[in-house]
């Protein structure tokens, strides 16, 4: 970066991000270049044998462990017990059960951490409904 030679911006991947792209993710308009003869076969055998899908699942839920990760960071499980009033047996199931919540994650994304602390206090409240604290 001090040579000017990689930007500071630049996207970092993740390991299963770089495996999906060494994988090759395989669309039909690649089979124009059989016409060519310049098809790569990699993404069409990986395509019928289920490995781009299975990297595309590997990144699904990689991300979801990075997002349970920096919501630990936000919150220490003091938060939840405390002020949330969730049993600390339930705090890990709590937490996946955010992370599962599309927009509570974009906002995640965002770092909006007004927005999520009044997401969280919402989704704690409906969380708290199906579930029922016996603290023997």
């Amino acid at each position: 970066m001090s040579l000017g030679i990689v930007s500071k911006d630049q996207k970092k991947y993740t390991q299963a991000e770089r495996r999906l792209q060494t994988t090759g993710d395989f669309k039909p308009i690649m089979l124009l270049g059989l016409l060519g003869g310049s098809m790569p076969l990699d993404p069409l055998i990986n395509k019928i044998n289920g490995r781009t899908k299975r990297v595309k699942k590997q990144i699904v839920a990689e991300k979801k462990g990075s997002n349970i990760e920096k919501l630990s960071g936000y919150y220490s499980e003091s938060f939840y017990v405390n002020e949330l009033g969730i049993c600390t047996q339930y705090v890990s199931g709590f937490k996946v059960y955010v992370i599962e919540n599309n927009t509570f994650a974009k906002e995640l994304e965002k770092r909006e951490t007004a927005m999520l602390r009044f997401m969280i206090i919402d989704l704690a409240n409906k969380y708290k409904q199906n579930i029922s604290c016996e603290d023997k």
